[in-house]
């Protein structure tokens, strides 16, 4: 598979997906936390693009760039997405006004967010299929059925007659 039709099904994956937990996996003492972001976009540079909530601290305080690890899944998904990378806060004001200037379609950046882009290093898609009901499930649904022939028909059990 070449590098733009994995970059396409990475960014189908991801998109499908949309939430993800954020780790900031750094040594550093002072790390962004734990938290689940968004996906905004997953373009083509192979970037991933979110907001989350700007941490108390001042920005500049922060590494220009850190290790980061995104876990992608769903409930009731039949596929789940582990993003290993570099992370980015988009904090100046030039770059945050071309981002809003490419995406019009998305809310803006609020004083309580931050832009945060991750380039892709490393990613796992893992698929697995639909499961099925289980096996009591089965032969609870066979009973049933069975059952429910028998009413079609209306055939009906009785008990033998006793004599007195």
């Amino acid at each position: 598979m070449n590098y733009d039709n994995y970059i396409h099904t990475l960014q189908d994956h991801i998109l499908k997906l949309r939430s993800a937990l954020f780790y900031d996996t750094s040594e550093s003492v002072l790390r962004l936390p734990p938290t689940v972001v968004n996906t905004l976009d997953v373009d083509e540079a192979g970037q991933i693009w979110f907001v989350m909530p700007r941490p108390t601290q001042e920005l500049s305080e922060f590494g220009t760039s850190f290790p980061v690890r995104l876990n992608y899944f769903r409930k009731q998904s039949t596929s789940s997405v582990q993003i290993g990378g570099k992370g980015f806060l988009v904090y100046d004001p030039e770059d945050l006004c071309n981002w809003a200037l490419l995406h019009p379609e998305l809310p803006s950046i609020g004083k309580d967010s931050i832009l945060v882009k991750v380039k892709i290093l490393k990613a796992e898609v893992q698929e697995w299929a639909e499961e099925g009901p289980s096996p009591l499930a089965k032969t609870l649904n066979r009973i049933l059925a069975w059952l429910h022939m028998l009413d079609e028909k209306k055939t009906t059990f009785s008990a033998p007659a006793t004599s007195h």
